[in-house]
C-alpha cells in the first residue's frame, strides 16, 4: 500500500481527509506548523488528528524543514494542503500568504524532483477564476486574472505544477475547492458565519 504524506492534516479540509484515509490505509504521515492554531476549533482538529496519528511539525517556508521531512519519511505520495487561507487577509498580509502559498510550494516541489517523489495532490482554489464572470465553471476556464492575492498564489502554484511536471516529470494534480462547509468549518468562511447567526438569531451579513 502506498505511503501518504498529508501536509496541512490539522486543517478543516486536512483534517477530515486524515480521519478518512486513516480508516483505509495504515502508511500516513501528517504533518502541520502548530504555531498556526489560533483558534478554538483549530486547536480542537490539531488534538484530535495527534490522538490518531502522531503530527510531525514541519514548517513548509523553510526548505530544509521540508527537506528534512521528506528523506526520514520517503513517501509514495504527497497531499500537500498546508496554505494560508482566506481571501480579506490576503490583502492586508501579503507576505504570509507568499511565504506559505508560493515559497512552501516550491519548497515541497523542488525537494520531491531532488528525491524522485513523482506524486503530489495539492488544494488550488475557486480563486484562480476571474470574478463574475460565469455561474458554471470549467477547468479549460480562462485564469489570466484573479481577484485577490490569495487567488494570484493559487494560480502560481497551478504555473509551477505544469512546469515541473513538464519538465520533471512529476504527477500534479490541483483541486480547485469552492467553499467547502461542514464540522470543524474555518470561523472566517460562509458557513460558519451563516450557522453562527441562524443560531444566535442574527442577521445574515450578504456581501
Amino acid at each position: 500500500m502506498p505511503k501518504i504524506l498529508i501536509t496541512g492534516a490539522t486543517g478543516f479540509i486536512g483534517s477530515h481527509l486524515v480521519h478518512k484515509l486513516s480508516q483505509h490505509f495504515k502508511d500516513i504521515i501528517v504533518t502541520d506548523f502548530k504555531y498556526n492554531i489560533v483558534s478554538e476549533i483549530a486547536l480542537k482538529r490539531y488534538n484530535f488528528i495527534n490522538s490518531i496519528i502522531q503530527i510531525h511539525n514541519c514548517d513548509i517556508t523553510n526548505f530544509e524543514s521540508v527537506k528534512k521531512l521528506l528523506i526520514d519519511q520517503k513517501p509514495d505520495l504527497v497531499v500537500h494542503l498546508a496554505a494560508a487561507t482566506g481571501i480579506s487577509e490576503s490583502m492586508t498580509t501579503p507576505k504570509k500568504y507568499f511565504d506559505t502559498n508560493i515559497l512552501g510550494f516550491y519548497n515541497i516541489a523542488e525537494n520531491a524532483r531532488l528525491l524522485g517523489i513523482t506524486k503530489i495532490m495539492y488544494a488550488s482554489s475557486s480563486s484562480v477564476y476571474p470574478p463574475n464572470t460565469s455561474s458554471v465553471f470549467r477547468e479549460n476556464d480562462a485564469t489570466d486574472s484573479q481577484l485577490s492575492f490569495y487567488g494570484s498564489t493559487k494560480k502560481a502554484n497551478e504555473i509551477l505544477a505544469t512546469s515541473y511536471a513538464q519538465n520533471f516529470n512529476i504527477n500534479f494534480i490541483g483541486l480547485r475547492f469552492f467553499t467547502v462547509y461542514g464540522s470543524w468549518v474555518r470561523q472566517d468562511m460562509a458557513g460558519y458565519k451563516f450557522m453562527n447567526a441562524i443560531q444566535n438569531k442574527q442577521p445574515i451579513t450578504l456581501y
